[in-house]
């Protein structure tokens, strides 16, 4: 027990007594439980799944299906889908929110893209919005407060101010 008291001092500010910052002793991160489940039952894998085939074709019941279902879970997670990649040459060219929402639904429609990919489109076109209207209106508010900031080149090239008049 002295020992863990001594690490624990090297761990403290002899000045403050505060704990230092950083993780000085070196311990590697926790592992999550999926993990540590994996770990357990990866070497018994041929033994398992034999038994859960072995399940599976007698007739005893949702019960066993429920916990071959679980085990292979485990043993193999199931796989996230990959994202497809979404090219709609009417999206590129909208100028209005409307007319991109218009381009993700016409590309859902005729099935350029997927559902999914659709609502993430619109997800993503709400978010830009949003960041464009919270934008639009921080610098209404600081031209009429009178506060907004010296144009510079690179904003001028990136922004018009003819909208804040």
């Amino acid at each position: 027990m002295p020992e863990e008291n001594d690490e624990l001092l090297e761990l403290r500010d002899p000045k403050t007594g505060h704990y230092l910052p950083g993780n000085p002793s070196g311990r590697a991160g926790s592992t999550s439980q999926a993990s540590q489940t994996r770990k357990l039952i990866e070497p018994h894998r041929e033994e398992l799944v034999a038994k859960a085939l072995a399940l599976a074709r007698s007739a005893d019941g949702k019960d066993s299906a429920a916990g071959i279902r679980i085990l292979l879970e485990r043993l193999s997670p199931i796989p996230s889908p990959e994202r497809e990649k979404v090219f709609l040459p009417s999206l590129a060219t909208a100028v209005t929110f409307e007319a991109r929402c218009t381009a993700v639904l016409e590309g859902v429609a005729t099935g350029q893209i997927s559902a999914e990919a659709g609502e993430r489109l619109f997800r993503l076109i709400d978010i830009y919005q949003n960041a464009v209207t919270a934008d639009s209106v921080e610098r209404r508010l600081l031209a009429l407060e009178g506060k907004l900031p010296t144009p510079t080149a690179e904003r001028i090239a990136d922004d018009s101010f003819d909208d804040l008049a």
